[in-house]
């Protein structure tokens, strides 16, 4: 998928929403 595919943009929110959450896991992809 290109990085202006709907399904990158929530990957990419819910991973930062996810590591916002748990700093613990900022070193994993």
């Amino acid at each position: 998928s290109t990085p202006t595919c709907p399904e990158t943009r929530v990957a990419a929110k819910t991973k930062a929403s996810f590591i916002s959450r748990r700093p613990t896991t900022s070193h994993l992809p």
